[in-house]
């Protein structure tokens, strides 16, 4: 290792050069000259190098890997979200051995999914951690029973539920905790992106997305008639497109002249999950926890801080 650090940046290159001769010394015939052969015993100390230069390359690209952080999956439509490891993990944790009545096909029928998988073709937002995409459904097998003589009926779903989506870039922005996240925040609301997404700000050239908040949590005389409009400024790929934000989440924004932006990039999102809330964003929550207890504990710090300011 030594040997390879003391090489300049120029003389680096050369190195593959003479890997690639020591290479063919060694894959001479025997009955070659003694001198072809004197020149092997030259060959280590460059393999020994170039492997070196080798494992610079290797340390540097793992590196670079591991400090842009881990994707982690969820599942959404009110399934389990998670996290997972993967987009197919979390279609074949959460669909297969589903099962359930087989609707239109006798009193007895039930269905029962398995071989579920990401698919492959559905993929849509951006690409994200070595995925082609960000985003996507799920395809499985889906067989009927107990159908009469039709049965057992096998069908390939495509395109089926969860929607299933990263929730952690691969760029990790500062960890916050949440009452730093509240702190730093002039609301936060509980809702989803409204059936029109986008709406006109006052400047022609610009348009905002239109959340529409079921819950006021901070910042109520900031919000009217429950409608939250989003710059959806996007300064790199670390935020989020919020046009194409799915389900119920909690945001925690921060105002940008007419409209609101995150407040703390990605970290300023919790995707809502049924009864649960996606908080493994956020350095002191857990992974995930019951949507009412952390409405109680945001409320609470939004209640503890204004006393504090007065």
């Amino acid at each position: 290792m030594g040997e390879i650090n003391s090489l300049n940046q120029s003389e680096r290159p050369h190195l593959l050069g003479r890997f690639g001769r020591c290479c063919r010394e060694f894959l001479r015939p025997n009955h070659e000259s003694l001198g072809a052969r004197n020149r092997i015993h030259q060959c280590p100390r460059f393999l020994i190098a170039i492997v070196a230069f080798v494992g610079v390359l290797v340390a540097l690209i793992a590196d670079a890997q591991s400090s842009a952080g881990t994707v982690r999956w969820a599942a959404g439509n009110g399934y389990p979200p998670g996290p997972y490891s993967s987009p197919d993990e979390a279609c074949a944790t959460v669909v297969n051995g589903l099962e359930g009545p087989a609707e239109g096909w006798g009193p007895n029928a039930y269905f029962l999914n398995s071989d579920a998988v990401a698919n492959p073709a559905g993929w849509n937002l951006k690409p994200i951690g070595g995925y082609p995409y960000s985003a996507t459904y799920c395809n499985f097998t889906q067989t009927i029973y107990a159908c009469g003589e039709s049965c057992p009926h096998v069908m390939q779903i495509t395109n089926g539920l969860p929607y299933v989506y990263a929730i952690s870039p691969p760029a990790k922005a500062t960890i916050v905790t949440l009452s730093e996240l509240i702190m730093q925040s002039q609301v936060s609301v509980y809702g989803h992106v409204g059936a029109s997404t986008k709406f006109q700000s006052p400047a022609p050239s610009t348009s905002w997305v239109r959340f529409e908040a079921s819950q006021v949590l901070k910042g109520q005389a900031s919000i009217r008639g429950g409608v939250v409009p989003l710059c959806n400024s996007r300064p790199n790929e670390e935020w989020p497109d919020m046009s194409t934000l799915a389900g119920e989440n909690i945001l925690f924004l921060a105002r940008h002249g007419d409209c609101f932006n995150l407040s703390h990039n990605y970290r300023s999102l919790a995707n809502v999950h049924g009864d649960q809330v996606s908080t493994m964003t956020i350095g002191d929550q857990p992974n995930a926890q019951p949507l009412d207890v952390f409405v109680k504990k945001v409320r609470a710090l939004v209640s503890e801080q204004a006393r504090a300011a007065q």
